[in-house]
């Protein structure tokens, strides 16, 4: 069974200023993935999680960014939540993000599979700076 709060620790190295994307990244296995959205490229390794992160970090204003998970669903080393995630960018648009995530964790509870489900067509101009209400 998995432990919530290495969901919770999870989001809060994601939450913030700016993400702490070492410690975020720290929690995958070496050979981790992430596809955030779903159904793009998948991004496979530490290192490329960890870039993933820090663009990520580029899109944000000095306001920052806050991700909150919702009720949790877990069994067999995998979690499953609805969250949603509010930021702001340097250009002063608020997104808030709202999807899905699923995590598959090892033996160890290392993430071996981040999948995080969300509508990219809306929310991808939002981060790129146009706001969708000015």
């Amino acid at each position: 069974m998995i432990h919530f709060n290495s969901v919770y620790a999870l989001f809060e190295a994601r939450s913030g200023q700016k993400s702490n994307c070492t410690l975020w990244t720290s929690y995958f296995a070496t050979n981790g993935v992430v596809r955030s959205p779903v159904g793009s490229t998948p991004i496979i390794g530490r290192d490329a999680i960890l870039q993933h992160c820090n663009a990520w970090n580029q899109n944000l204003g000095p306001q920052g960014n806050g991700w909150y998970p919702l009720e949790l669903w877990s069994g067999n080393n995998e979690v499953a939540f609805e969250a949603t995630i509010r930021a702001v960018n340097k250009g002063g648009c608020q997104v808030n993000l709202r999807g899905v995530i699923v995590i598959k964790f090892d033996g160890s509870l290392n993430i071996i599979e981040w999948n995080h489900y969300y509508d990219a067509d809306f929310v991808t101009p939002q981060l790129q700076g146009k706001c969708q209400y000015q």
